[in-house]
């Protein structure tokens, strides 16, 4: 009799062992996924079961337990992305600058277009795999050759107190659509033509970007991608400035308010 008795033990310990592996990997050790299009991943495995519905947490079953992911009714959200425990959500906005390659961290996972992302280095979105910081605390992602720019929630909140480019007057011999915050002055662009070659280092950087249709409020802000990181030359005080949009320097008067 007690030479069947490693049986028992044998199972015992590989029972055990394929908890200890669900528990530390969410998914069992002997396992098959299920690639369904369903917005779970189930992981069948030979003592237990995984399912997971994209929720705080992950359902550990017994094998041949039953459970339903439930349904839901909410339609595909804005891409988001979460980094060190901050939710990010696409802005709108996006930019062309080249950078560098080298990515500041990896997006390791995936949840559906209707999930909000509840983990690290999550997405609800696919077609990307790095991302890197922006300036003013943004994420910064690369697609289709360019730069998609996600905010936080409470920065995407915080437009709705800015004030609306369609609201402006006209801006006699400038563009009210083009515009620049710099040193707690607003600028539009002019329509007037420069052709001057300046020497020394720029005043500053136009660093922080704004959604084109609203006015931008905040010191090196603008509402135009093509003069993010611009660099300025010039005083906010003064009643214009220049920029260097990509060798081409760009006269800015300001706006009187």
């Amino acid at each position: 009799m007690k030479k069947y008795l490693w049986i028992p033990i044998f199972l015992i310990s590989v029972i055990a062992l394929d908890l200890g592996w669900v528990a530390a990997f969410e998914r069992p050790l002997f396992a098959i996924k299920d690639d369904s299009d369903s917005v779970d991943i189930k992981y069948f495995g030979l003592f237990y079961d995984v399912v997971d519905c994209f929720e705080s947490e992950t359902k550990i079953l017994s094998k041949g337990s039953k459970y339903a992911c439930p349904t839901s009714s909410v339609t595909e959200l804005a891409p988001m992305i979460m980094v060190d425990g901050t939710l990010y959500v696409y802005s709108g906005m996006w930019h062309e600058i080249a950078k560098c390659g080298v990515m500041d961290g990896e997006i390791t996972s995936h949840v559906s277009s209707k999930i909000v992302p509840y983990t690290d280095n999550q997405a609800n979105f696919t077609g990307v795999s790095g991302y890197q910081f922006g300036s003013n605390h943004t994420i910064e992602i690369p697609m289709d050759g360019k730069w998609m720019i996600f905010v936080t929630e409470e920065k995407l909140k915080s437009y709705e107190s800015y004030p609306l480019v369609d609201d402006l007057p006209e801006i006699r011999g400038a563009d009210k659509t083009i515009l620049v915050c710099y040193e707690g002055t607003l600028y539009a662009k002019s329509y007037a033509c420069v052709d001057v070659m300046i020497t020394g280092e720029p005043n500053g950087y136009i660093e922080m970007l704004v959604p084109s249709y609203l006015v931008p409020v905040l010191d090196n802000e603008t509402n135009q991608s093509e003069l993010y990181m611009a660099p300025v030359y010039g005083k906010g005080t003064n009643s214009s400035i220049l920029l260097d949009v990509n060798g081409v320097y760009e006269l800015f008067e300001k706006v009187d308010e």
